[in-house]
């Protein structure tokens, strides 16, 4: 064989390196197989995307039914009439980015309990595909109120709030009138024809109460009309406005009251109406605030030594305003006739009482010290909310100090610069405490009059009377405390309370 000549091999290994491409059978198999897997996968896609866009839908759809649903629940009871009633009050449909939403309404009185439950059923359905089920919120609603319902409550004759509050403010010393209007779905259970005329009213009433912060509750009207303000109250107005017709557009009973007779602070007016036979509708509420004058003098003031800590409690009543900003108290030592020095003039205005330590720089303050007793006078006051320089009168009261624990003597000398002498009567008196509640209660009775005499007695669960016996004349304060309980505290006087009951527990 001839030798291969250089120029032949170099051909060669180009052929071998040279790239070599698919044919067109390769190509038409591969396409094939690509069309197979493709039809697998699609199909996968698409159910994906439509099942992503059936749920959108289907929230929007149940997102509608619930709106629909909440805004039928501020109906009353008797405003929920058929499925055309609420399709006019809140539409037939609702489009919402291009896609309408049809909504169907049901009414459907329970069979079991027919006039006082309905089931209510709002159903959302669209056209847009995919197509799957509607949309459905079903729920019971309860006839809450079988009386009138009240729609809204006005006060007449009032003025912004001097402290900023949103709350209209009553005039002092004035006269006001306080509209309650009656619900357009409850004219015909107080007017006979609210439609026509004539216009005859039904036997209906309203109360007018007012509460306090503490839930202390004081009604208006008269207690001879067992406070119903009807066509028999004087102070009581029934109206009804016409149009051109004769067809009633609005409905309201006012009454008239004076604001002296309330106390100040604030209060919330609760207005009420009732049918003929006394069933209540619903109860719409009213704050404002009262500032008729300063706060009232403290009463039952008592200062009593504290033995074994060598203090003085004060105690006393607060009166009935609601809108005391603070109490101040001073005492002044007049066994020295000194100056009216401050003990607290930030006390809390709902306090009942304070406990006077002294001060801690003159030891003798305010014992006293084993050579002279002190007589130290106490004075409160109470500050209103609305202007801090309206103030109750100063109230005072005294306490005589002995100069030692151990002084045993019933009688009591006050400093000799002072004209008076003050001598505990020889004879003795009872009252009496009543406990209804179910527990039992530890009392300590006090004499501000005498320090030294003092009552600790229990008083057990449900007696009727415990008799307190051998107490001398004095003022006295009774202090009751169990345990779950809040302290009771009251204060009586003799010979004024003898032979009364000067505390009831309850």
């Amino acid at each position: 064989m001839g030798k291969r000549t250089r120029s032949s091999r170099a051909e060669g290994v180009r052929r071998r390196l040279r790239p070599r491409g698919f044919t067109l059978i390769e190509v038409m198999v591969g396409a094939m197989l690509l069309m197979v897997a493709m039809a697998g996968v699609v199909p996968f896609f698409l159910a994906t995307l439509n099942q992503s866009a059936s749920v959108r839908f289907k929230s929007t759809a149940t997102n509608i039914a619930r709106e629909r649903m909440e805004q039928i629940r501020q109906l009353d009871y008797r405003e929920i009439v058929s499925a055309s009633d609420l399709a006019s009050k809140f539409g037939g449909s609702e489009t919402i980015r291009d896609v309408t939403y049809g909504i169907v309404y049901a009414v459907q009185e329970a069979a079991y309990e027919s006039g006082v439950l309905k089931q209510v059923t709002v159903t959302v359905d669209w056209t847009a595909p995919p197509k799957v089920s509607p949309a459905s919120v079903s729920t019971m609603i309860h006839q809450q109120f079988v009386g009138p319902r009240v729609e809204r409550v006005e006060l007449t004759q009032s003025k912004n709030d001097p402290l900023g509050t949103p709350f209209p403010c009553l005039n002092p010393n004035a006269w006001h009138t306080i509209r309650v209007y009656i619900a357009e779905a409850d004219w015909g259970l107080v007017l006979e024809n609210p439609n026509g005329t004539p216009k005859v009213w039904r036997d209906f009433y309203i109360r007018l109460n007012l509460v306090d912060e503490d839930g202390i509750t004081l009604a208006l009207g008269a207690a001879a009309l067992d406070y119903k303000l009807d066509q028999l109250d004087l102070n009581t107005r029934f109206t009804c406005e016409e149009d051109a017709y004769g067809k009633a557009t609005k409905v309201w009973v006012e009454y008239d009251f004076d604001s002296s007779i309330i106390p100040d602070g604030y209060w919330e007016f609760q207005a009420t109406a009732f049918n003929r036979f006394d069933e209540p509708g619903n109860v719409w509420c009213l704050r404002t605030r009262v500032e008729n004058k300063a706060p009232e003098e403290p009463t039952a003031v008592a200062a009593v030594a504290q033995f074994g800590d060598e203090s003085v409690r004060l105690y006393w009543s607060g009166g009935a305003e609601r809108d005391r900003v603070r109490y101040e108290v001073q005492r002044c030592n007049l066994s020295a006739a000194g100056p009216w020095m401050p003990v607290d003039m930030a006390v809390d205005p709902k306090a009942t009482s304070l406990l006077d330590e002294g001060d801690a720089s003159v030891p003798e303050d305010p014992w006293g010290d084993a050579a002279t007793s002190n007589w130290y006078r106490y004075q409160i006051r109470a500050v209103d909310i609305c202007n801090p320089a309206n103030t109750s009168d100063w109230v005072t009261a005294d306490v005589i100090l002995p100069g030692g624990s151990t002084a045993t003597t019933t009688t009591l000398v006050p400093p000799t610069t002072l004209s008076t002498t003050t001598t505990l009567a020889a004879l003795f008196y009872w009252v009496n405490v009543e406990n209804k509640d179910n527990k039992d209660w530890d009392l300590v009775i006090e004499c501000a009059n005498n320090p030294l005499m003092s009552t600790v007695t229990t008083i057990v669960a449900r007696k009727s009377i415990l008799k307190i016996e051998n107490l001398r004349v004095g003022n006295y304060l009774i202090t009751a405390s169990a345990e779950g309980r809040e302290d009771r505290v009251s204060s009586f006087a003799l010979d004024a309370d003898k032979e009364q009951t000067v505390m009831t527990i309850y």
